[in-house]
Formats: structure tokens, C-alpha cells, sequence
């Protein structure tokens, strides 16, 4: 298993969500 920095990974999940987001707004 890669090591992944923590808060690279918290990134991409709360990118993930806001889009998520703001497709059901749509």
C-alpha cells in the first residue's frame, strides 16, 4: 500500500462531496 499523505487525501474527498453537492442542487 502507498503511502498517502493524510491531508491529500481529505482533499480529494471534499472535492468529491462539493461536487456531489452541487449536482443535487442542479
Amino acid at each position: 500500500m502507498t503511502e498517502v499523505s493524510f491531508e491529500e487525501v481529505s482533499g480529494s474527498l471534499q472535492c468529491s462531496l462539493s461536487r456531489l453537492q452541487m449536482r443535487d442542487r442542479l
